[in-house]
């Protein structure tokens, strides 16, 4: 099975996803946040993105991280490497709590 690698910046820290980051996200995906990607997402709905990106390593080889904090160790969102099979390309998506919005997170994440 291929796992996310771990990956760091100079304030993050890139986590294979566990069931405690799922957990910890699906208030944000039943947020109005997910307006553009079709949500708000139920908890179930969320459990098969989540897991989706999860599961991506094994199948493809590239998937989803958990973004946190490399100070606090607090969950600021997710990102991920997808391509579904209806997609044509690949696509970098990403979503941060509303907190952590504003402060180049997402750029961080996707440049690491």
């Amino acid at each position: 099975m291929t796992m996310a690698p771990t990956l760091t910046s100079d304030r993050l820290l890139l986590t294979q996803m566990t069931l405690d980051h799922i957990h910890a996200l699906y208030p944000l995906m039943g947020s109005a946040r997910t307006g553009y990607m079709d949500g708000p997402f139920t908890k179930r709905a969320a459990w098969y993105l989540l897991a989706a990106d999860v599961a991506s390593w094994t199948l493809l080889g590239f998937g989803g991280w958990a973004i946190t904090d490399r100070n606090t160790g607090q969950l600021l969102g997710q990102i991920a490497l997808s391509q579904p099979p209806h997609y044509p390309e690949r696509e970098l998506g990403w979503l941060l709590f509303e907190h952590a919005e504003g402060q180049g997170y997402a750029h961080e994440a996707a440049k690491t």
